[in-house]
């Protein structure tokens, strides 16, 4: 019955993949229903909820919009996680099989940093300048931008004459005029009077001058958009940075770099350049972190620039939400570079982790970092203990928490198997290491002592040596009366020695009267000691301060070896030094006493040292006042010389040397030296003083001068005057008037120049006096008389013969005509004559007329129209005189004219108004009608300013009074308003959008039907904006984006936006049916907690099913249910359990498997034997208890029967259970033990087995 109904699945396969042509799918698509985080840095691991992840072929693939996911792992069918990759961008996660896809409903959200810098869209005020002397001063401003900037009247540049005034100082507010290019620099002045402090060009001028305290502001249509500051004090330059944050409608003050007072500089004008810093960015990223439980974990992050950031870090909280980590519980460092978890206890495994780190304008975030806690090891332990046959107990572990764990008992080797068997009776400690180097957990275990049993042989062993070659094993205990002994399972004796043992591992097994054995563990009889190899050394031969040598061994080394030189005592130590040259040999000794010899090993002669260096000597003279040394010898190759100790050098020459005491140290190509006695280098000679003199002048009665020499003087020195021939004399006499040097020689022939001495001309006559005058004005009607030369010592002066005076300005003069008379000190006079004017009159106060600003030209012009002629001169606001009567280009303010005639008397004008320039309109307020899908075209609607006078442009066309501009084309506009003074505004841009566009084609994830749910659904996750609605397969529209019920076909999806305009998807097909779960197995003997048992295990054909999220349940051939929620099941426990008898074999059983989508199917097994554990012992006497060796549930591939000398006597391949103790030509083996040897596919077995033919 079973048989046929495994055929008639395979037949109705065999029918479906015949009708489909193979193209019917089986695969279940995987679904995902939810996912947390919503949203997370790179290297976030997002953990995904849904059904089918290992289902079918499995997930092979994962991408987050489109990106493909490298990092993801399928948890279980129903879980799977996926680490954000670096290049993800906002979307939903899709999880792929081999045949089909799901995606998720909404989207993951990637949080990135937001750091990047503009370059400066807007002119500024770049540099300041303030000229000393006089009130000349320069304002830079500075186009940054890619394109030129037309001011249009716009632009207003301000001077406050005290920083935070509230107003500018009158006559120093500039509206700008012209344009400036791209990356280039408008300057204006601001002059009154003085010198012009700069050669530079100007574009516009602001006011008489700037001062300190200033406050300069830049407005654009009327709002502040840049601001700079004079420091306290005059006379500077004032230059921003190159990094500055400009414009800046606030006053940064780092971002200046300004001159202290009177350090102003004109070189900078003109020039300016800007730089846009590079953003800051995260040059170490945080790391994952796997730590022992309770140990400390650190996550770090370093940024390029730490200026002006803070720190904040990031963790996920158990409801998928980032929030701020603050110190305490475990935490500390919250917001510092590095975060740290101490203690890291279980509770943090599998936390999230990320750095937020602020500043003004810029945001970083680091990428998420997981802390793993690797667990302390939680195990439950299952003891075997002993048995009379079984001497050895065991222990069994099973892992509670923590994976890859290793074991180690009693400080043993660690090892991956979880069973430690063979143990002797007693007490052990069984250390359980997890990984990650963390600490190990240790627990007691007792294994009982054998019942009724010996104790294990307690035994003493002698080892080989090198004089004996062979081992002893002595037990020691037990030894009472009864007791035999076996070494490795031979043939029992009463004898307590084992001797002539070849090195090897070996048990002594105990066996008492009672038949009970014991066995020890391994006893090693050691390997015969080996000598030691040969010595391996090293030597350092003398050298020229030590000239002993060195001998090092190398090899071998270790605990027992020690070395002896020559024969001589044997050391510890490796290394022999204080070696005179000759040669040595070196015996090596190993703890065994066995000797190896090195012979013929050398220590070198120590190297000669060099000779002494001998030299030669030049000494300085008058004109080179160093010396120098020649070394003549040793000057072979490879000798090195040293002045004084200092460094070596190859050349043998050492120059420029002062006076002083050397020595030469010689080094040879061995390193060794050799110093010279002392070499003098004698003081160079000295050179005299250079002359000092006293001089007698000409006079009006002796026209010659003289020169005496006043130091140095003395024996041995001579004189000479203006490179003449020298004299003992100091004195020179007769000389004419010029200019002189005197040279002093000494005895040694060395000679000084004197600085030059003068002897002066011979005084003349004053020369006639030569006379300015200052004469009578309108405000002084007294003249004056001023001598400019001659002038000087000794000189007076007389007016009108009247008495002589050192001054040279006789004042308060009236007009009339005077002598001037001039003394020098010689007596000797001169006479001139000059006259004093009579007062002039002054010129009549100016009258003018104004030409006032208009929106066209925001400046005015004062034209004087009296008095006007020859000679008159006219200045505005007390600044230059000029001869033209137009004042130009004048700021809206209060002014004056001065007249000057040409006289120079001045008379000045009343007050004279130039009028603030008309406003212009504001910029236009305009709210835009977009184009819908009915209407297609846009309009623009005026809503401020309006009223009399104003008139409109679009893009600069015609101006209309209407405020409406309609039927627009998608495109970029502004208005411009002009009012009734014909000032215009120019609006920003305006946009009218495209027409909109028709919704984006649906994206849909399905719900496929199951065996459970026959129908499946669809679900559209794009597009969900507001004002979506969707329909099916043209079907009435709906708001809710899913549609169920449906049964298996091709659908299509319409989506209708808030505008009408639909879309319609590519066919969506929700499949057939999934077929059900096809079911195989496997039987045999497994290791198990209970030992080995036989065990049946149902599995996937094909892959079919998922053993992890299906269901299974097992019945017996009567129908009675006897195992679930386990694909496996314990026939050894259930024939245990039910004291099943080898006659009630074969048993069958039936396993049904239920899958997740509610499929069902069958399997059944017929299992012959279920006879798993190796017999200790068999009986055969037909009995029908243990007759036979029955080993069926091994699948032994072969049998070997040994008897207790090694020889095989029977031997069966494919064996059951045919041997009842009958060698193989069928005769009765006799009562004894004997040893098999059992090969399985997967193992051998080898052990005793006992027949016993004794009748009870």
């Amino acid at each position: 019955m079973r048989k046929e109904n495994k055929l008639y699945h395979f037949g109705v396969l065999a029918i479906l993949i015949c009708i489909l042509g193979m193209g019917a799918s089986y695969a279940q698509c995987p679904t995902i229903t939810s996912f947390t985080p919503a949203s997370g840095p790179v290297n976030t691991v997002v953990t995904i909820t849904g059904n089918n992840f290992q289902s079918g072929p499995g997930i092979t693939s994962a991408q987050i919009n489109g990106v493909t996911v490298t990092d993801f792992t399928i948890i279980t069918n129903t879980e799977a996680q996926v680490t954000i990759p670096a290049t993800a961008t906002n979307g939903t996660i899709t999880l792929a099989s081999s045949a089909c896809s799901g995606a998720s409903g909404s989207s993951f959200t990637v949080l990135a940093s937001d750091c990047n810098v503009v370059a400066p869209t807007e002119i500024y005020i770049s540099e300041l300048y303030d000229h000393n002397p006089g009130s000349y001063g320069v304002i830079e401003l500075y186009n940054p931008t890619n394109s030129t900037i037309v001011f249009n009247g716009q632009y207003v540049l301000e001077r406050y004459g005290d920083i935070g005034d509230a107003a500018p100082t009158p006559g120093y507010t500039l509206i700008l005029t012209g344009s400036v290019a791209a990356h280039s620099t408008y300057l204006v002045s601001s002059w009154g009077t003085g010198e012009q402090g700069c050669n530079v060009t100007v574009s516009g001028n602001l006011g008489g001058g700037i001062n300190g305290n200033d406050e300069f502001k830049l407005r654009k249509n009327g709002a502040v958009i840049d601001i700079s500051r004079a420091p306290t004090y005059a006379w500077y330059s004032v230059i921003r940075k190159p990094n500055a944050t400009a414009p800046s409608a606030s006053y940064i003050a780092g971002d200046w770099n300004t001159s202290p007072q009177n350090g102003q500089s004109c070189s900078d004008l003109g020039s300016h350049t800007t730089t846009v810093a590079a953003p800051t960015t995260i040059t170490t990223q945080p790391q994952d972190a796997a730590v022992c439980q309770d140990g400390q974990a650190q996550f770090s992050v370093v940024i390029s620039n730490t200026v002006g950031f803070s720190y904040q870090w990031k963790m996920l909280n158990a409801a998928g939400m980032w929030v701020d980590v603050t110190n305490g519980a475990g935490y500390s460092g919250a917001t510092t570079a590095t975060l740290t978890v101490d203690p890291a206890s279980a509770d943090f495994d599998g936390s999230q982790y990320y750095c937020q780190i602020s500043s003004t304008g810029c945001t970083l975030l680091t990428n998420a970092a997981q802390l793993v806690i690797i667990p302390q090891p939680e195990v439950t332990i299952a003891i075997t203990e002993p048995t009379c046959t079984t001497p050895t107990g065991s222990i069994t572990i099973t892992p509670v928490v923590g994976e890859g764990l290793t074991y180690q008992i009693n400080g043993g080797p660690f090892q991956a198997s979880p069973t430690f068997a063979g143990l002797d009776p007693g007490d052990y400690i069984l250390t359980i290491q997890g990984p990650g180097g963390c600490p190990p957990v240790n627990m007691d275990v007792t294994i009982d002592g054998t019942p009724a049993a010996p104790a294990v042989a307690t035994v003493t062993t002698v080892q080989p040596t090198c004089a004996i070659p062979t081992g002893t094993i002595t037990i020691t205990a037990p030894t009472e009366t009864g007791m035999t002994y076996s070494l490795n399972n031979g043939p029992f004796q009463p004898e307590t020695t084992f001797g002539g043992l070849t090195p090897g591992v070996y048990t002594v097994t105990v066996k008492n009267a009672g038949g009970c054995t014991s066995v020890t563990g391994n006893i090693n009889i050691n390997a015969v000691p080996a000598g030691p190899a040969v010595a391996t050394v090293t030597t350092i031969d003398p050298t020229c301060t030590t000239l002993t040598g060195t001998i090092t061994v190398t090899a071998p080394a270790g605990a027992g070896i020690t070395y002896a030189l020559d024969g001589g005592p044997f050391q510890d130590g490796n290394s022999f030094a204080g070696l005179a040259p000759g040669t040595y040999s070196i015996t090596v000794k190993n703890a065994a006493g066995c000797t190896s010899v090195h012979t013929n090993i050398v220590i070198n002669p120590a190297p000669n040292a060099p000779a002494q260096a001998a030299v030669t000597t030049v000494q300085p003279t008058c004109s080179v006042l160093t010396g120098s040394i020649t070394v003549t010898a040793p000057i072979e190759t490879g000798m090195t010389y040293s002045l004084n100790g200092g460094p070596f050098q190859t050349e043998t020459t050492f120059d420029t040397l002062a006076a002083g005491t050397y020595t030469i140290t010689v080094k040879n190509a061995n390193g060794c030296t050799s110093v010279s006695g002392n070499i003098f280098i004698d003081p160079a000679p000295i050179v005299p003083d250079a002359a000092i003199a006293t001089t007698m002048q000409p006079t009006c009665t002796t026209p010659t001068g003289s020169i005496t020499v006043t130091a140095p003087v003395g024996s041995g020195l001579t004189y000479s005057i203006n490179g003449g021939a020298f004299q003992s004399e100091t004195l020179f006499d007769d000389l004419i008037p010029g200019t002189y040097t005197i040279t002093v020689k000494n005895a040694d022939g060395c000679t000084s120049v004197s600085n030059n001495i003068v002897i002066d001309a011979v005084p003349n006559a004053p020369a006639p006096a030569a006379i300015t005058t200052v004469q009578p004005t309108c405000v002084v009607t007294t003249g004056a008389i001023t001598i400019i030369a001659p002038v000087g010592t000794g000189l007076t002066y007389a007016l009108n013969g009247g008495a002589f005076q050192a001054e040279t300005t006789f004042a308060t003069l009236a007009p009339g005509t005077y002598t001037i008379s001039v003394k020098n000190a010689d007596g000797c006079t001169s006479v001139n004559s000059i006259i004093i004017n009579p007062v002039p009159n002054a010129p009549a106060p100016a009258t003018a007329t104004t030409l006032q600003p208009t929106c066209v030209n925001p400046f005015g012009s004062i034209n004087v129209t009296s008095p006007v002629g020859a000679g008159l001169t006219y200045s505005l606001n007390g600044g230059a005189f000029q001869t033209e009567t137009t004042f130009g280009n004048l700021i809206p303010g209060t002014y004056t004219v001065t007249v000057k005639n040409a006289d120079g008397c001045t008379s000045v004008s009343n007050n004279i108004f130039i009028n603030t320039v008309p406003n212009a309109p504001d910029l236009a307020t305009v709210t835009p009608i977009q184009p819908t899908c009915a209407t297609p075209a846009g309009s623009l609607n005026i809503t401020a300013p309006v009223g009399t006078g104003y008139t409109y442009s679009l893009n600069g066309g015609a101006f209309q009074t209407e405020t409406a501009f309609g039927g627009l084309a998608p495109g970029t506009y502004t208005i411009t308003v002009k009012n009734a003074d014909g000032c215009t505004s120019v609006s920003n841009n305006i946009v009218i959008n495209a027409v909109p566009n028709g919704p984006a084609t649906a994206t849909a994830t399905t719900i496929q039907p199951t065996c459970a749910v026959p129908t499946g659904s669809i679900t559209v996750t794009a597009p969900t904006e507001t004002g979506m609605t969707y329909s099916l397969n043209g079907g009435a529209f709906q708001t809710a984006t899913t549609f169920a019920g449906l049964a298996p076909a091709n659908y299509t999806i319409t989506v209708k936006n808030a505008d009408g305009c639909t879309s319609v998807s590519a066919p969506i097909t929700l499949s057939p049916l999934p077929a059900g779960p096809q079911v195989t197995g496997t039987q045999g003997c497994r290791d198990t907690s209970f030992g080995k048992n036989y065990v049946l295990e149902g599995l996937p054909l094909d892959n079919s099913f998922d053993i992890a999220t299906s269901d299974f349940e097992w019945k017996d051939e009567q129908g009675i249910v006897v195992g679930s929620n386990e694909n496996t099941f314990n026939v050894s426990q259930y024939v245990d359990s039910n004291g099943i008898e080898a006659t009630d074999f074969p048993l069958q059983f039936r396993v049904t498997v239920t899958t997740a989508t509610g499929c069902e199917s069958m399997y059944t097994f017929t299992v012959e034997a279920s006879f798993c554990t190796i017999p200790r012992g068999i009986s055969p006497n037909n009995d029908m208890k243990n007759d036979n060796f029955d080993i069926t549930g091994l699948q032994a591939r072969k049998l070997a029967i040994f008897n207790r000398y090694g020889k095989e006597v029977y031997t069966r391949n494919d064996y059951k259970d045919e041997w009842y103790g009958q060698a193989d030509n069928g005769d009765e083996l006799p009562t004894g033990t004997y040893f098999y040897v059992i090969e399985t596919p997967a193992d051998s077995y080898t052990g005793w087995v006992y027949i016993n033919r004794q009748v009870n």
